[in-house]
């Protein structure tokens, strides 16, 4: 199911020419006035596919040079049969936290591998004793602590999927699969689970980062996909290793904060595309109830990251998305 609209689907205008629907209906969307919209008829031809084939639909907007598509996928014999992805966990002191993450998530089928990226150089991580279903286990010890480290892979190898999640947020594993099966719909994209805003206010033109959407009337669209539960390809980890701008890993390193931020500027400054939201139900374990995001400060730190990496880049490569994409139970 889409969700952008009252009674239409409505996806971003980003200089789009056309969008196109994939599917047994062979039918196609093309923008009017800036928007793309379908009515009940399409949305009902939609559900009807979606009745006959048990799909899913995936919304990727477009760029010049991008070709926007909404893709009707079979989850019976998906194209991506065989593929699998490996789940990438930083973790800062939360010993039973990321026990539990790890004995959760090992029983996900489509994981082949977690990645552990300890990044406590006081402590030692804990003891993995066992496993309720034997997963690869690879733990890389960081020195000294720094939000960097999250992305750097350093070597281990992995599949080209990746979902990178904190230690202490647990998603079932059924709605992993399904967000494993929309990002193979759209590789470029950064897909998941939790998403966030960016307002700028016109009576100073200052960018104020919104943890909620309380915060924002009659919220219809985000700016970031937060990394903290996302699939994203290996190879945005290895750019942001590699060619991340210095000044704005400086920033993150001082501030511990912003490298899912960093994250989103640096796909939408390759891709042009936007993320893309999945809607599922997010567990947070209460382990630690003074992370990063606690702090009084936490708020106004974001906003400044936002106001720095624009200028680091010399402008925002942020795309705004729109589509909010949900299982359909039958």
């Amino acid at each position: 199911r889409v969700h952008g609209g009252e009674d239409s689907i409505q996806l971003p205008m980003f200089a789009a020419q056309r969008y196109e629907l994939y599917s047994p209906l062979d039918a196609e969307i093309v923008p009017t006035n800036g928007e793309a919209r379908c009515g009940w008829p399409l949305a009902f031809g939609i559900f009807l596919a979606l009745f006959f084939t048990a799909g899913v639909v995936v919304v990727i907007a477009s760029s010049e040079e991008h070709t926007s598509t909404i893709t009707l996928f079979p989850l019976g014999q998906p194209k991506w049969w065989g593929r699998n992805y490996t789940i990438v966990v930083p973790s800062i002191g939360r010993n039973q936290a990321l026990l539990t993450s790890l004995s959760h998530y090992s029983q996900c089928p489509s994981v082949d591998k977690i990645v552990v990226i300890w990044d406590d150089p006081d402590n030692s991580p804990p003891t993995l004793l066992s496993l309720p279903k034997p997963v690869e286990v690879v733990t890389r010890l960081e020195s000294p602590k720094d939000l960097n480290n999250r992305f750097n892979l350093n070597g281990v190898t992995t599949s080209d999927a990746i979902f990178s999640v904190d230690d202490d947020v647990l998603i079932e594993c059924d709605d992993l699969e399904f967000g494993f099966h929309v990002w193979n719909g759209a590789e470029d994209n950064i897909v998941g689970f939790q998403v966030r805003v960016v307002v700028e206010y016109n009576h100073n033109g200052t960018a104020i980062y919104s943890a909620s959407a309380k915060q924002v009337p009659k919220l219809s669209s985000y700016s970031f996909v937060l990394t903290k539960c996302a699939f994203l390809h290996r190879k945005y980890l290895d750019l942001f290793t590699t060619e991340m701008n210095a000044l704005i890993r400086d920033h993150i390193r001082t501030q511990h904060n912003c490298e899912d931020i960093a994250m989103t500027y640096l796909i939408g400054h390759h891709t042009h595309l936007p993320g893309i939201f999945v809607k599922v139900n997010v567990v947070n374990l209460k382990e630690n109830a003074h992370g990063i995001s606690s702090t009084s400060t936490h708020q106004a730190k974001r906003s400044e990251c936002v106001r720095f990496f624009s200028s680091v880049y010399g402008y925002t490569p942020v795309v705004v998305g729109e589509a909010v994409i949900s299982r359909i139970h039958m």
